[in-house]
């Protein structure tokens, strides 16, 4: 007999998904875990259900493949939501399985009982109450849209008895469809002749087109620019890559003197909250139209497709002009913009580029949304998609470690490094459990200054008192210690190195706790965003 669990789990399975993260309640999540033992999935217990649920995103995120993820009734789906928000926004393909209370008029209960598929309405692509009488062709339509463009995620509410019932329907394995290339493609290559200066902005559907889009930027002869989730599409020491695209004032000047701005698999979630400010025309290679939905920049011509194929065709024929001067002198200057300042103490940037070195050119950045973001994005060095993983349309915190998580038993042969804040270790300190119990190689660095430091810049920008923004010092390696990770402390650069060499004599986790100057974050998000 095949459970209704086991149909589920092994329709994932059959569409890439290799792990199962949460915290189990008593319903049907067991059911889930039972299937997953039996059908070659692994379970991984994490101590938060939001940090679940990013595990799984970044699974996803890296191998294209459904995340999964699951959570018990009431409080356990309750504090899913945070991690479901960022699937949305990152356009993660995560499924969220949840326990749901019966309707047994034997045994009517309101304990833990409210509407969760309402509550992940807003944050899903699909949020549904399924049972055995589920079929199968419904089955496959939810979770193969979790891949559709835009891609994202599922909610999946079961009680425990309809987990363990028999299911006999096939859940059918996903189809591939290869459409044909939009005839805008022709337009385009009609505009880009060779005479323009081109730039182009390559954005988080770029992460699985990279050969495409690095063939069409060299065609064009194009400044680059990268988003934070397309980060490593055009490698980042590839001397035609300008700029970090976050829509702040550190890019502007490149595009300002561009003829023609290409959007390769730009998404408006990923720009901070302002209005183009670009004269040029745009043209927007895409999986999917944005515009429908009230996306900006308006694009002169919109070509929607497979967004590889698209640009290996447009590749072929259009042309930009060479402006290779100009560009390698935005391309110092934005440098020089967004350095960080010369401070007493270690800085943030010493810090990353030190703990790069340490870690190879594989190393897989992790990093976590805090004022250590702005630095960390700006001086690690990416040279292929997905080479960094960070919450950008949402730019949650507690999100470092969580995708470090992921990143390692998606792809274990890889080295991750998790960058993170003292604010962003705090929210995912029960995550150092998960990761000593499953003994995985993470390097995991606490830029240490014992504030919240981007919203303390705020707070001083908005001429306000100092208040509710700065902590105590914590001793994150005394605490990690704790957990049986090695750890090091280091408050001089020149320990860095020597701290960093030590820790590497370790097998498993590693923790290391910089306490850096803080003082130059006000100047730096200044240039960066204007």
């Amino acid at each position: 007999m095949t459970t209704f669990a086991e149909a589920l789990v092994a329709a994932l399975h059959a569409r890439g998904t290799r792990h199962l993260f949460g915290v189990p309640g008593g319903g049907s999540s067991l059911d889930l875990i039972e299937a997953c033992g039996k059908l070659g999935v692994q379970f991984v217990m994490a101590r938060g259900e939001t940090a679940a649920v990013l595990m799984a995103a970044a699974t996803a995120e890296i191998t294209g493949a459904p995340g999964a993820a699951l959570a018990g009734v009431g409080p356990g789906a309750a504090s899913a939501v945070n991690g479901m928000a960022y699937c949305m926004l990152e356009r993660a393909p995560v499924v969220l399985f949840t326990d749901r209370v019966p309707d047994d008029p034997n045994r009517p209960s309101w304990h833990q009982k409210f509407d969760q598929t309402a509550m992940f309405a807003p944050v899903a692509k699909h949020a549904a109450y399924i049972t055995p009488a589920t079929s199968g062709e419904e089955i496959a339509a939810l979770l193969d849209a979790m891949t559709g463009h835009p891609a994202g995620p599922a909610h999946v509410d079961m009680t425990a008895a309809e987990a363990g019932r028999a299911y006999a329907d096939a859940v059918p394995a996903p189809q591939s469809v290869a459409g044909a290339l939009p005839p805008e493609l022709e337009r385009m290559a009609a505009m880009l002749d060779g005479t323009m200066k081109v730039a182009l902005i390559a954005g988080i559907q770029s992460r699985h087109a990279g050969e495409g889009v690095r063939a069409l930027a060299a065609a064009l002869n194009a400044a680059c620019l990268t988003t934070y989730k397309a980060k490593g599409a055009i490698a980042d020491d590839n001397p035609r890559l300008v700029a970090q695209f976050t829509g702040g004032t550190a890019e502007a000047a490149v595009l300002h003197e561009a003829g023609i701005v290409v959007l390769a698999g730009h998404d408006p979630v990923e720009a901070i909250p302002g209005k183009w400010l670009y004269d040029a025309p745009v043209l927007a290679l895409s999986t999917w139209d944005w515009t429908a939905e009230g996306g900006h920049p308006a694009p002169e011509i919109m070509a929607v497709g497979d967004l590889d194929a698209m640009a290996r065709q447009l590749a072929q024929t259009a042309r930009g002009a060479d402006w290779d001067a100009a560009i390698a002198g935005h391309r110092k200057s934005y440098r020089n913009r967004v350095a960080y300042p010369a401070v007493e103490g270690v800085s943030p940037d010493d810090a990353v580029n030190t703990v790069q070195v340490s870690a190879g050119e594989a190393a897989r950045l992790c990093c976590d949304a805090g004022a250590h973001m702005i630095p960390a994005l700006a001086q690690w060095i990416a040279r292929e998609p997905v080479g960094v993983l960070k919450s950008n349309g949402l730019s949650t915190m507690g999100y470092a470690l969580p995708a470090a998580i992921g990143s390692a038993l998606a792809d274990p042969d890889r080295p991750v490094v998790a960058i993170t804040g003292d604010g962003g270790a705090m929210m995912c300190l029960g995550e150092m459990a998960t990761a000593a119990e499953l003994g995985l190689d993470i390097t995991y660095v606490v830029l240490n200054d014992s504030a919240l430091s981007l919203i303390d810049v705020k707070q001083r920008n908005q001429q306000r008192p100092r208040s509710g923004v700065a902590s105590e010092t914590f001793d994150f390696a005394t605490i990690s210690r704790g957990f049986g990770w090695p750890a090091a402390t280091v408050d001089r650069l020149d320990h860095l190195q020597p701290s960093l060499d030590l820790l590497k004599t370790y097998l498993g986790p590693k923790l290391l706790d910089i306490r850096i100057d803080p003082s130059g974050y006000g100047a730096q998000f200044e240039a960066m965003r204007g």
